[in-house]
This record gives structure tokens, sequence and C-alpha cells, in this order.
């Protein structure tokens, strides 16, 4: 696609800048080369914006353009080229023998022969680059700086049910449509028609499967009808196909075992003597004789049965026989304005500004002429957006000038799609190679992201891929990218509305294609195919086009059935001329074994050969697919064994599904496979059990075990050689497991979410669960012999939700033993959506549960704004109503992350646990075994001493050796509630004492002790330190690598005197202060946000720290209650000053 050269080249330049990069270069002696490479591209990128803002107008410049993006796409390459040497050089010195190294020696491997090689193509890629810059003076094109605004910052949360407030303008046409399917079916007793035909017709995006699908879910319609049917057509009117969709949607189950003959005799008899309503939505086409074929499958129903067509081709409606037809037309200005502002303003909240309203009205009238989803995709991107300048931005955007945008959805779906973040453009795009109206899976999509890198991992961003995948699923949710979305536990499926796969093929056209036909018209450097091979031929016939194709990354067969072409393909082309190959999809096809040579593919990233029912076995050159990070094997019922040598994929595989015929795992096996991050074991029906060295797989975050009938999950034990740190477990249908594993345990510290489903002979769920302090969800379904939880389970504070269904003893136990005390409510009523098959009526959550630092950062950045003002306070137990508030205030700062209030209650939570392990290690008994360094943001220990607090306390294991950059900040959220609700004797009695007993020792201990203990007083305490929750002094709790001691002066004198006298006062009236302490002090706390405000020169930050210090200590609070208002501000001054 031309019209982003600018995002490609960014994306290629911040490739080579990186430090990876760098310090390649020097490895293979190039940094010359690649430097010359990168100013090149910096000279041509600053002329790419007006470039792409001229392309509309001068064809010249879109030509020139995508010949510049093919120069950037080859350069992407050689840097991939980079990352494939080094990955093979990193196994080659992992797993390979002393023949295998002096192959490589004298092979196009060896170091020198890949300098040279690599620097020809560099050099290549530089002249063809300078020789595109000497036009950009041809053209006029001149420099300009780079736009980092984006509009749509925003997002709302996505919900995947037709929302009736959100359908403005259709009810009369709705009520036309009821009264055609049910009043004249029931007035017209004289009519001979058993089937009649509705047509709906309207241009692209007008809302036509919209108001089906609100028709459809009517009530009065839903009894009327005793069948329903849904089926989208698009321009496939393939009657085989048609027939088994409509078998699956009238039984609501896959019929995918039976012959045609079987799915059009089971379709009769589903049929007979019932009224069924049936919807062929989005016909573009029919054939007179192909539809009557099809009513022939029709008969025998009752009468008064219906077909409602959507068609954008009256021509459809005709051809159909249809008596009545019911045109859609284009909303009112006033219609389109309500749908406008609904979209564009938060929920609750209505846009009262004039001069925003007025500039909708303009974009309404000139832009959208009434079609419903170009009014949603405007509203959407201007959502929660109060800035004049935006709203007029997008009306007078160039884009609208544009002729090849002039389809009436287009434009404003570009102008959405041009707000996306580069990364998630490059996701959309891909999307265009699945046919029309074609369920997706969000996991097959999020492996075509995986297999092109386009995912971005932060710095210790510690989530897999596919979680990290579904956050930018969610995004293009948010932005009305898909439709029809259900859930399905760790996976959802969705679609895509025709007119935004239209859109999405036209702006990926230069890179995506899909090829319907032996004539098919492609581009050379196309780099992304789809094959609908049934309009191919068979056996050798191929279209040329396919022979000159070289710089192909991806191949998918997304219609493939059991026949022999891709067999004939794979043999004569796969090999030969696509070596960049990234993404191979061959689901479903009939391979018997994979050729040898398929280890040749050696930038491969992805390949999925699921529910391939021939495959007995893999070839062992698989496991020279050093770049190979997900594989697919489910549905291989017939696979034998994985390969001997697979364990040679264990520094790159990091996504694994598996159907085999084994009935346990080898050694050296998948245990082997140690960068795993998700692993699915699935129909294994030989499968006896699981070995104990699983708990190898140490970088495994999400387990799912499912459908093995004979696996009971046990094996003789052995000492473990690792911990798994689990983040989901998921058991379905395992009827032979009794108990989970042991090698499970470890997994206490990080499972976040458990699903038990299906497991009839379950009789006990771990014993360890009630001390999984991070476990969010647990969900037990369908397990008839667990009789009880264990006893601690109103221990786990992390709870958002808790699902029992069909387990009448468990439910039984819970109901009697449970207490209202407990943090969460479990619910009972199937009602309620599973995780494990989820319908579409429910919000799309995120499937994440892991936080990243940045997340967690502007979490607590709110909270403290929130506290700021004096409304948040821990001991209120999160009301909803300040949750809904921080939500608010966070959904800015966090676009796109659809976060509910119940996750951001779980990650408060979280936080305050976390809190309090790090200040119980820094502050506890065995503080002076603890340090803390304030570079790092991490608690410091002796080895030995980590490994014996972790042994009575095992909660502390995240935080050995793992910053924790949030301490200061949860110091001031949650410091407050510890000191005043949970630590009462000890700031009235031992600290009070230590305090003393610390100032008496000042003038006795050495230099060496002083700068250990650091100086008595307040002084001492410095703000970036981890503070600690006491009355008097908190100096030498924390033994830091640094210490910086500055004096108050004649102020600090005063404030030290005033504390030992108050510390004097407290020791003698302990029981007097337990009495009336917390009242006096929350009331102090309450006031102190008041008083500060009050010295209107602070700034937010010295506000802050300000109140922070002064919550620390009770006698500090106290001094600053009892000076006069103008002494006040240079007090506080002064105590900020002595603390940084």
């Amino acid at each position: 696609m031309a019209e982003f050269v600018s995002d490609v080249a960014a994306s290629v330049l911040g490739k080579l800048g990186s430090i990876s990069y760098k310090e390649i270069c020097l490895v293979w002696a190039l940094k010359g080369e690649l430097e010359e490479l990168k100013k090149s591209m910096f000279i041509i990128k600053d002329v790419l914006l007006d470039a792409e803002e001229k392309q509309g107008h001068d064809k010249r410049i879109s030509s020139w353009l995508t010949q510049l993006k093919d120069v950037f796409l080859d350069a992407e390459d050689v840097l991939d080229e980079f990352e494939c040497e080094e990955q093979r050089k990193k196994s080659v010195k992992e797993h390979g023998s002393t023949c295998r190294k002096v192959r490589r020696f004298v092979s196009r491997s060896n170091p020198l022969f890949f300098s040279l090689n690599l620097a020809h193509t560099i050099k290549d890629v530089r002249e063809r680059l300078n020789k595109l810059a000497e036009d950009c003076g041809r053209f006029g094109l001149t420099s300009r700086p780079e736009e980092k605004h984006k509009i749509g910052m925003n997002r709302r949360q996505v919900y995947s049910f037709i929302d009736d407030t959100m359908v403005i303008g259709r009810e009369v046409d709705k009520e036309k449509i009821i009264n055609l399917l049910i009043d004249q079916a029931a007035n017209n007793s004289n009519d001979q028609q058993v089937v009649s035909v509705i047509p709906i017709c309207g241009v692209a995006g007008m809302g036509k499967t919209t108001l089906t699908r609100l028709v459809r879910s009517d009530v009065t319609v839903d009894r009327w009808f005793e069948v329903k049917m849904w089926v989208s057509v698009s321009t496939d009117f393939d009657i085989p196909r048609l027939i088994k969709e409509m078998l699956d949607s009238a039984t609501r189950e896959k019929n995918d075992d039976l012959t045609d003959d079987q799915v059009q005799t089971r379709l009769r008899d589903c049929l007979k003597g019932r009224r069924f309503l049936l919807v062929l939505d989005d016909v573009w086409k029919v054939d007179r004789n192909d539809w009557e074929d099809l009513r022939s499958f029709l008969k025998g129903c009752s009468k008064g049965s219906k077909i409602i067509v959507t068609t954008r081709n009256e021509e459809v409606a005709k051809r159909m026989g249809a008596a009545t037809l019911h045109q859609l037309k284009g909303l009112t200005d006033e219609d389109s304005l309500k749908l406008f502002l609904k979209c564009a303003s938060e929920e609750g909240q209505d846009i009262k500004n004039g001069n925003l309203i007025r500039i909708a009205e303009e974009i309404i009238h000139d832009k959208c002429e009434g079609v419903p989803l170009s009014v949603i995709t405007l509203g959407n991107l201007l959502y929660s957006n109060l800035k004049e300048q935006d709203w007029r931005r997008v009306k007078e955007s160039e884009i609208w000038k544009l002729e090849e945008y002039k389809n009436k959805c287009f434009a404003p779906l570009l102008l959405s799609y041009q707000d996306l973040p580069f990364h998630l453009k490059r996701c959309f795009l891909y999307c265009s190679l699945f046919p029309k109206s074609k369920e997706i899976f969000s996991l097959e999509l999020i492996h075509l992201w995986i297999a092109h890198g386009v995912l971005k991992v932060e710095k210790n961003d510690k989530r897999s891929l596919e979680d990290i995948g579904h956050k930018y699923f969610n995004e293009l949710c948010s932005r009305s990218f898909f439709h029809h979305v259900k859930g399905h536990g760790w996976y959802y499926s969705f679609s895509m509305l025709n007119v935004i796969h239209d859109f999405a093929l036209f702006v990926s056209r230069n890179e995506c294609l899909i090829i319907k036909g032996p004539d098919a018209d492609v581009r050379d450097r196309v780099r992304h195919l789809s094959i609908d091979h049934r309009q191919l031929g068979g056996g050798d016939e191929f279209p040329s086009c396919l022979k000159k194709l070289n710089g192909v990354r991806t191949i998918l067969f997304p219609l493939l059935s059991k026949e022999a072409f891709i067999t004939s393909f794979f043999n004569k082309y796969l090999i030969k001329n696509y070596k960049n190959l990234q993404m191979l999809d061959l689901s479903n096809s009939s391979f018997e074994t994979l050729p040898s040579y398929v280890g040749r593919m050696k930038r491969l990233r992805s390949l999925n050969l699921s529910w391939n029912p021939k495959l007995t076995k893999l070839p062992g050159s698989i496991s020279k697919l050093q770049s190979l990070q997900s594989l697919d094997l489910q549905g291989c019922s017939e696979l034998e064994k994985l390969p001997r040598n697979i364990k040679d994929l264990s520094t790159s595989l990091v996504f694994l599904s598996i159907t085999t015929q084994q009935d346990f795992f080898p050694e050296n096996g998948i245990q082997c496979l140690t960068s795993l991050r998700t692993l699915m074991i699935v129909h294994c029906n030989e499968m006896l059990c699981l070995p104990d060295s699983m708990s190898c797989l140490t970088a495994l975050k999400t387990l799912v075990i499912s459908y093995c009938k004979n696996l009971s999950l046990f094996y003789e034990e052995h000492k473990n050689v690792g911990t798994l740190s689990l983040h989901k477990l998921i058991l379905v249908e395992l009827p032979r497991a009794l108990a989970l594993p042991k090698w499970l345990q470890g997994c206490k510290q990080s499972l976040q979410f458990l699903g038990l489903y299906d497991c009839p002979n379950l009789t006990e769920v771990p014993v360890w669960l009630p001390n999984a302090a991070w476990i969010q969800e647990i969900e037990i379904m369908q397990c008839p012999k667990l009789l009880s939880l264990p006893e601690g389970m109103d221990r786990l504070t992390s709870i958002v939700h808790f699902a029992i269904f069909q387990c009448p003893k468990l439910r039984e136990y819970v109901e009697a033993t449970s207490s209202e005390d407990w943090p969460y409510k479990i619910s009972f009523e199937p009602e309620q959506q599973s995780r494990k098959e989820s319908s579409s009526n429910g919000d799309l959550r995120r499937t994440e549960n892991t936080w990243t630092e940045e997340e967690n950062s502007k979490l607590i950045q709110t909270i403290s704004e929130f506290y700021g003002k004096g409304k948040f306070k821990v001991e209120d137990n999160l009301k909803s109503g300040h949750l809904e508030a921080i939500r608010r205030l966070l959904a800015p700062k966090l676009p796109g992350s659809n976060l509910a209030t119940k996750q951001i209650e779980s990650q408060i939570k979280i936080l305050k646990t976390s809190f309090r392990i790090v200040r119980e290690m820094l502050t506890g008994p065995n503080r002076s075994d603890f340090g803390w360094d304030l570079e790092e943001k991490m608690v410091t220990a002796k080895e030995a001493v980590w490994d014996a607090y972790i042994q009575s306390h095992p909660e502390a294991k995240p935080f050995r050796d793992k910053a924790f950059p949030f301490y200061d900040e949860l110091s001031i959220i949650f410091g407050k509630d510890d000191a005043t609700m949970n630590g009462l004797d000890i700031v009235l009695a031992d600290e009070v004492e230590e305090s003393n007993e610390r100032l008496g020792r000042k003038n006795s201990v050495g230099r060496d002790e002083e700068e250990e203990d650091a100086e008595d007083g307040i002084e001492s305490k410095s703000f970036s330190e981890a503070p600690e929750i006491v009355p008097i002094s908190s100096s030498d709790v924390l033994p830091m690598k640094k210490t910086e001691n500055v004096g108050f002066g004649d102020i600090g004198e005063a404030i030290k005197e005033a504390a030992l006298v108050i510390a004097g006062e407290i020791k003698d009236s302990t029981n007097r202060l337990k009495q009336g302490f917390s009242q006096e002090i929350n009331e102090k706390f309450m006031r102190l946000n008041d008083e500060l405000m009050k010295i209107t020169t602070l700034t937010v930050t010295e506000r802050l720290k300000a109140t922070h210090l002064i919550c620390q200590n009770i006698a500090i609070i106290n001094i600053f209650f009892s000076l006069p208002d103008g002494e006040k501000e240079e007090w506080v001054r002064a105590l900020i000053k002595g603390f940084t």
C-alpha cells in the first residue's frame, strides 16, 4: 500500500537504530554499509509526508511511492536476514555437533560468505534508493516535519451484541419488515406461495445486515418462526456450502462429518412441517438455475416461511422472484447527527458545545450522505475528543478530495485507518487475506501477526505474544473494524462487514492479494497471498502469475479441502520460488508427510498444519527452521510423534498446539522447548500421562489440555528441575483426571486464570489454590465429583470472577461454608458467560490479565490524582463510584485497553498486596537483612537470605532480583492505610522505643555505623527512598546503596525537638491514644489536603510530596496542624527540601 510509505520507512529506521542491530553490525563487520543505507533512508523520509498528500493528484508520485515502498520492504528483508542468521548461530552453538559446525564452515552460512553476500544486497538496495531520491526535485517535493498527532486517542468499550440504542432512524424500516414477515403470513390465507422472499436493498454501509439482525432478534419474530437460519453468501453462491451452513445454523451445531447427501436429507427433515426464517446475507449475484436448486431443498416446510435477502443489487431480487422489495435509504440529517454525536460522546454525557455541533452538521451533510457506517466511523474517530481543531481536521481532510475514495464509505474508513499507529495498520491489512464473510478466529490472525513481527514487545513485558495480540485485536474491535465477536475463553471468533473487507482489499491492493482464477492480475512485488484453489484447477494446472512471485512472505489456503492441488503446488513452487516465506498455512490439507526440503525455509516463523487427517509424521528437517515461532498441529489425529530433534527449536518456538498418537512425551521432547509461552495439548486420545519434567517449561504462560480421554495428568514422581509460572491453566474434557499434578504447584505465585470444564472424575482442586495470591478468575463446570474447596479460599483477594456451573455437590458445600465476608461472590447461574464457550451476548473483555509497567504507571498516576483530590481512601473498600471515576480518568491514558472497573479493582488489590509484601521485607522483623537499590528500584539481599526468607514467605519470590518501580508512589496511596488501620500497636509501642534507642546511640556510633544507620532524625529520609510508616523516624530501617543527608537548619532542629517531645508523650499515653487514635488521625488526614490547597504557591508535585511526608509520621502531622497559617508554607518547603 503506497499511501503510508512513511510508516514503513519509520519502521525500518527504527530497527536500524536499535541497539540489537548495532551489535549485529559490529559482529558481521557491516556497520559502514548499514550506516550508508540509513543515511539514504533519512534523506528520502523527510519528503514522504508531502508525497503522500500529493499522490492523489499526481499519478507519477503515486507510482514513485509504490516503487519506494518496495525498496523499503526489501531493506526490511535484509534486516530479517540478519535476525535469521543470529537465531541460527544461537541454535548451532547450543545444539550443533562438531560435524555440523564443519559443514557450516564450508557452506554459504560461513560468516565470510554471509557478510559478502549481504553487503552486496545492501549496496543494491541503497543504489535503488538513491536513484529514487533523485526524483524528489522533479516532483517538487519538500521536506515536512513528522506529524505525531492522533485524533482518536480514547476508545470505548466494545460489545459484540446489537445495541438498540446505537441504531437510530430505522424504527419505520424495522416495523415494515416485521409486518412483511408476520402480518402477510397471518392474513393472506389464500396466498399459495409457501416460501416467499423479502429482499432488502441498499448501498454498502447502509445497515442492511444490522437492520436484519434487529428484525430477527425481535421477540415477535422469534416466537413466530420455529426454525431460524442465517447464512453469509457474498460472491460465492455455492449450493453445497449454503446447504451445509443452513443446517449448521438450524441445528446450532457443526455437521462436518456428514456427506453432501446426508446434509441434504437432514436439512429436509429439520424443516419438514415447520415454519422457518432464512436470512441470506449480502448476496452479490445469483443464477436463476442455482436459485431454483436451492429452493428445492426447502420444500415440505410450513406455509408462511420466509427468506430475507440483503443485497446491493436489485437484479438479485428480480431473479429470486420477489414480489416486494424494501429499498433501504439513507438516514436524515437529523438522525445522522444524533447517531454521530452519540458515537462521539462518552456514555452518560452529551456534547453541548455549539461550535462542535455546527462542525458535526457540516460533516454529516457534506461527507456522510446518510450512510450509517460513515456516520459511525467518523463519530467513533472523534470519541471523547472535544477539541475543535481535531473536528475541523476531519472535515477539511485532503482525503475527501481523492478520486479513488469516492466510495461513500471508503473515505471515512480511511480517516479511521489513517489514525491507527503503524503496527495496527499492518494488523488490519492482513485481514484482507481471509475470504469475505468467513468466521475468523483471533488466534489464527494473531499468529499471522506474530509471523510478520508486528507485535511490539516492550522491555520487561512478561505477557505472551497471544496476550499482546489480543490487546491489538481489542483495539481494532473498538474502532469498529471487526463485528459479530464471540468469546471462547482464551480466544475469539469474529467476522468483518463486507464493505470493511472491501476497504481492506483496496488499501492493501499492492501488497496483499486473493487469487481466485488462473488469469488473476498480480503485481510481481506482491507480498502476501491467499489462494482460492477451487477456481485454479487441480493437478499441474497453475496460473502463470505464481511462477514470477519471489518476494512472497505469506501463503494462505483459507478454503482448502482434501485435494491434491496443494501437494503439487508445494513441490513445484513453494520451496523454489518463495525463499522469503514467513507464514505458511496448510490447515485442512491432505499431506501424509511433508517433504524434507521444508527445512530450507529459514525465514519461516509460523507453520499451520492443523486438521490434517492424513499427516503421520514430520520430517526431521523441520528442526532446521530456526526462525519458527509458531507450530500448529492441532487435529492431526494420525500424527505418530514429533521429530527426535524437535529440541533444536528450543530457542525460537513460543507457540505449540499438538494432537498426537503418542501415549507419553519421551525425554528430549516438548519438555526441552524452554521458550514455549503457549502449549495446547488437544485430542491426544492415546496420551496416558504427562511427565513431571513439564516443569522445565519455565517460560510457559498458557497451558491448555483438552479432549484427551485417557489422560490422567500424572506420572511417577521425579525431582523437579524447574518451576512453572503459568498465567492461564485450562483443562477441558479429561474424564480420567482425578487431581492436578504436583508439578503445577509452582504456579501458585503466578496463576491468574483457572478453568476446569467437563472433568467428571475430578475429585479435588489443588490444596495450594488459596495461596494463589494473583488469581483473578476461576471457572469450574460439569465436575460432579468435586465435593469441596480447600480451606482458606477467602484469602483470594484478587478474584474478580468465580463461577461454578453444574457441580451440585460443590455448590452445596460453597453455599454452606462461604460467608458474606469473602472478598468476592461466586456465581452459580448457567446464564453467566463461560470462558469455555461464551456466547456473543456480552462485552469483549481484554484477555490478558498481566498489566504492563506502562499500564501500572498510568493506573498509579490516576489513583494519585484522585487521592490528591481527597476522594480516594483504601479504607473505602474501593466503592464502585470511585472505581468508575478512576476508570474514566484512566481511559484517555490507555487508549484501546477496554478496562472494566472489575479489572481495575483487581489490579489495585494486586498492587496493594505487592506493596505490603515488599514493605514487610523492608520494615518488618527481618529488615536488617534487606536493602533497597535506589537506582534499580528493587529489594536487595544476599542469596542465602533470599533462600531462607522465601522458604517461610513464598509470596516474596516474585520480588527476588526484580524491580518494583512503584514503591514510592504506592507508599503515598497505601501507606496511610497501613499506618492507621494495620500497624497501630507498632506505632504506639515498639517503633517508638526503637526510635528513641537509636536517638540515644547517635553520638556513640563510629563513622561506619553512621553511614549504615544514616543520621538520626527526620532529615535523613530521602523522598526517593522506600518509606517506612513509623511515628518518629525511619532513617535507619533501609540500608541504602547511596545516602545523602541534607539538614533542615534551625527549623529542622525545631522539628526534631518537637518530634522527641511528642514521642515521649505517645509512649506515656499508649492506652489513651489507642482509643482515640483512628478517629483523630483520620480527621486530620481528611483535612490535610484542604490545608495544603490553601498554600497556592505549591505545585501539584510539591503538594503530593508534602502529603506523603506528613502522613508518614504522627508527630509531623500534629506539628503541621499546630502551626499558624502564615508559617505553614515555609515549614512545608523546609520539610520537602530536607527530603530531597
